[in-house]
């Protein structure tokens, strides 16, 4: 009898907490070769699975899930992959919304140059993949409370440093020789040491976003933000390591990853024709005296940018961007202006054409993005692009202009 009792207890459980999930998934193939050797830049096949779900029986759920599964092959290596993305759960409490597990945070206003939004690591091993694309999950707690006033809190706490995924040697950016002292030799290098922070309470990265809604023009917002944390791309040093022969040294290469305090300001304004966005990020480190070579700078970003639609469907987005490093001791601190401009057109219901373009002002260097998209049926397309990089041998993109390339990629989502 008890046992009946308990079953009747569980299914009436179950009836009023019902859980509804979609399931879904996207199958991609993707080639890419380098036009200055032949060699191919990418060949690989990705099948990601997707699953959300809602729990509740009443007009709002009471919780929802999401997990998205993702395997690849590798077709230049041989090799396999297979991760757990995105996994996590968000429970609805009142004005308050509690989410646990692995997931990606977006902080900010600007789409392209983001200096606000630093909380996720990124697989860099394409750094022309789409930056949104290039964001790896990792494990957090985030509460958001949405207020009543349009105010709205944001909080994360991520208790693991996960690092980003570096660009492959071929990416890499020239490394100026080392000043040495006279009579002193190089002969030979050391293992790179990869010195990755514990996993302890003194570790532990935090941060909070405010976010106001406007009522100003067509619609306003401006949000302030915090962040404690941990760089996910390592500060490269080398020293000189003594042999047994007088002289002769070997360099000994590290990777380290340096704790900061960023400070964010973004907003967004909608006009009648367009839509003005802008973000502001200053940085704090521990070596204010530029003395650690271990350690990064402080830094200043700011970014001004803009969307707008011109007759015939245009849409184009322009950015802006000042960066500033502050010096090492002794020598000049580091200044770039950059732009982005993208533009997108659909030629009718099947054919879309977009172009980006980036251009760094401080050393005349570019890069130059066109991209065709073909949409067969619903679901299924093939797009082809061409990466264009441009400048002297010494300049940001000119020094990868080895890189440019033809990709060509065909995606299914069901």
């Amino acid at each position: 009898m008890k046992r009946l009792i308990t079953l009747a207890l569980l299914l009436m459980s179950f009836s009023y907490a019902q859980v509804s999930f979609d399931m879904g998934g996207d199958l991609k193939t993707d080639f890419g070769v380098f036009f200055d050797d032949g060699l191919f830049s990418t060949a690989s096949t990705q099948l990601d699975l997707k699953l959300a779900g809602e729990v509740g029986s009443g007009f709002f759920p009471d919780a929802s899930f999401n997990a998205l599964v993702r395997g690849k092959y590798n077709a230049i290596t041989n090799t396999s992959s297979f991760s757990i993305r995105e996994a996590y759960a968000t429970a609805y409490l009142g004005d308050f919304d509690l989410s646990v597990g692995n997931q990606k945070v977006f902080w900010g206003s600007v789409d392209g140059f983001n200096p606000v939004d630093q909380i996720n690591p990124r697989d860099l091993s394409n750094p022309f993949v789409d930056p949104e694309e290039q964001k790896t999950p990792i494990p957090m707690l985030r509460v958001v409370y949405n207020s009543a006033f349009d105010l709205k809190l944001d909080a994360v706490v991520i208790p693991v440093h996960v690092a980003s995924t570096l660009p492959g040697a071929r990416w890499q950016p020239k490394q100026a020789p080392m000043q040495l002292p006279p009579g002193v030799q190089i002969v030979g290098q050391n293992p790179v040491i990869n010195n990755l922070p514990e996993a302890k309470v003194g570790n532990i990265q935090y941060g909070v976003r405010a976010s106001y809604n406007l009522d100003l023009l067509e619609g306003a917002d401006v949000s302030a933000s915090y962040f404690h944390g941990i760089r996910t791309t390592p500060t490269a040093s080398a020293k000189l390591i003594p042999t047994a022969n007088r002289g002769q040294f070997k360099v000994q290469p590290s990777l380290n990853y340096d704790m900061y305090d960023l400070i964010g300001l973004d907003f967004s304004v909608a006009l009648p024709a367009t839509v003005i966005r802008g973000e502001f990020a200053y940085t704090i480190t521990g070596d204010p005296e530029g003395i650690i070579p271990t350690i990064q700078n402080h830094s200043f970003a700011a970014v001004l940018g803009s969307e707008y639609t011109f007759a015939g469907d245009i849409m184009t987005v322009g950015q802006i961007m000042f960066d500033y490093t502050a010096a090492d001791k002794g020598k000049d601190a580091s200044t770039r202006i950059s732009s982005l401009l993208t533009a997108s057109y659909d030629i009718d219901n099947y054919m879309n054409t977009k172009i980006i373009w980036l251009q760094n002002y401080s050393d005349g260097s570019g890069a130059l993005r066109p991209a065709f998209t073909y949409k067969f049926a619903d679901g299924v397309s093939a797009s082809a692009d061409v990466v264009f990089l441009y400048g002297s041998d010494t300049s940001q993109f000119g020094s990868l202009s080895k890189n440019s390339s033809l990709n060509l990629s065909f995606d299914y989502s069901f």
